[in-house]
């Protein structure tokens, strides 16, 4: 089986967007882990895994056995369930890795549902097939009972080389809580808590990026949060807020690299909320309102994700070839700057977004701001270089205010930084017009070069 894909190295500075033939077909369930250095080891879409060459991992195939598998998802794309799988490391363990995944299962009666009922374990030893990795045991049972549909998440014990796994009980307040250490599986416990999860709801849950903190959202519930220990495992001061918005039956969630706002995006909006405030309801605000851009189709709000570069990804309920940023997750209300559909790919994607932890915590910054295009204020008095129009559709104005014998670059970034227009500007030129006809609705950002230093820089939104 094998599909196309979209990939975003953040090992480029800025970051860089290409095309990647791949060896599965990557739906809502979707994890992705490298080594240390950034380097890719393995992904799968929870019925296959496929290694660092896009084939199938020795021993990788015939993840969650079931009539879901064979008959439904695994034989048309991948598993389709939000955060229905998770790779860690094997703490003091440089080449074994553990995947945790939800088997569903499908119901018929009295009415058609899927939910979990068993969370598996497989292992995977990076040692073997010649650093190609292979599956050493598959399909462990680790819990069976009536599980969340998604949900599953991590975060490092206190001690930050162990690791907490919860997953979200179906229907029900109860968490069952899992502490990987060295020896494997040590602990399992089961606690409940807060209100019951509500059955159809589509969403995630996600720790802090400090740990201190875990989150869920799904339009029926709407955002819970809890204070956690990650001593004991232990959820605590619960807390609810009410998110009233209409036709909304799936929804994302991230928390910013401070770990002080937590963002719910639900379809239509994107929504805020102030993780330090004492009320957390009322610190509520509508950050973003979906703008009816299409591409092909509608791209609203669903998952979302923080990434190694500080921004946060989201992608839509939809199969389309863009994604939104939240480009400064760490300020409060509008400043932090959602960008919707600012995020160019070079194929269609179906509303999939990799499932990861925070694998930096204890062990160094959890983002880098430095992959980040400088935003910053222009370098020169507007009065002496004029952008418009803006918003501009398919043509840019750029006006000098004086003339200079300097050599002159007119460079266009995407949100990612990468150049996709450069014009060299005549000599004593006093103005210049770049045409925009081949770029995509988004946001952009212009450079003035003189004599090869920036002079001036403006944020440029291209709306067609």
């Amino acid at each position: 089986m094998s599909g196309d894909g979209t990939l975003i190295n953040f090992n480029d500075n800025p970051s860089t967007i290409s095309f990647k033939e791949i060896g599965v077909t990557l739906e809502q369930t979707n994890t992705t882990i490298s080594d240390k250095d950034g380097n890719l080891l393995f992904y799968t879409n929870g019925c296959h895994i496929s290694d660092i060459t896009n084939d199938l991992m020795m021993n990788g195939d015939s993840l969650n056995p079931g009539r879901l598998h064979t008959d439904f998802w695994c034989e048309s794309g991948g598993y389709s369930v939000v955060q229905g799988v998770l790779s860690l490391p094997k703490p003091n363990n440089e080449n074994e890795y553990l995947l945790f995944h939800v088997k569903d299962t499908l119901v018929t009666d009295p009415v058609i549902d899927v939910y979990g009922d068993i969370l598996y374990c497989t292992t995977i030893d990076m040692s073997l097939n010649n650093g190609l990795g292979a599956v050493t045991k598959k399909n462990e049972v680790v819990i069976q009972d009536s599980l969340n549909n998604g949900g599953l998440t991590a975060v490092r014990h206190m001690n930050n080389i162990d690791w907490w796994v919860l997953m979200p009980k179906d229907q029900s307040n109860g968490y069952f809580t899992l502490l990987l250490t060295e020896n494997g599986i040590d602990t399992i416990f089961e606690q409940s808590i807060g209100i019951s999860i509500a059955p159809g709801g589509g969403g995630q849950a996600v720790f802090s990026p400090d740990g201190t903190m875990y989150a869920r959202y799904n339009p029926f519930d709407d955002l819970v949060v809890y204070d956690f220990d990650r001593s004991t495992g232990l959820l605590s001061n619960f807390r609810h807020a009410i998110i009233e918005d209409e036709d909304t039956v799936a929804g994302g969630i991230a928390i910013s690299p401070n770990s002080r706002f937590v963002y719910c995006s639900a379809k239509f909006h994107v929504y805020q909320f102030d993780l330090e405030a004492d009320n957390l309801a009322a610190s509520m605000e509508i950050v973003a309102t979906y703008d009816g851009y299409f591409s092909p189709f509608a791209t609203n709000f669903y998952l979302a994700q923080l990434a190694p570069d500080c921004r946060i990804y989201i992608n839509s309920t939809n199969t389309v070839d863009v994604l939104h940023v939240i480009n400064h997750p760490d300020e409060k209300g509008i400043d932090c700057d959602v960008a919707q559909h600012s995020i160019q790919l070079e194929n269609n994607h179906v509303f999939s977004i990799p499932n990861y932890p925070n694998y930096r915590l204890g062990q160094g910054p959890v983002c880098d701001t430095s992959f980040i295009v400088a935003q910053q204020n222009v370098l020169v008095p507007k009065s002496d270089i004029t952008v418009f129009p803006n918003p501009a559709k398919e043509v840019i104005n750029i006006k000098f205010g004086s003339l200079t014998n300097d050599p002159v670059v007119i460079k266009i970034r995407n949100s990612l930084g990468v150049v996709v227009k450069e014009k060299v500007v005549s000599f004593n030129a006093s103005a210049e017009h770049i045409l925009l006809d081949h770029l995509v609705s988004g946001i952009y950002f212009l450079e003035v070069e003189i004599d090869g230093e920036i002079k001036h820089i403006e944020k440029v939104l291209l709306f067609k």
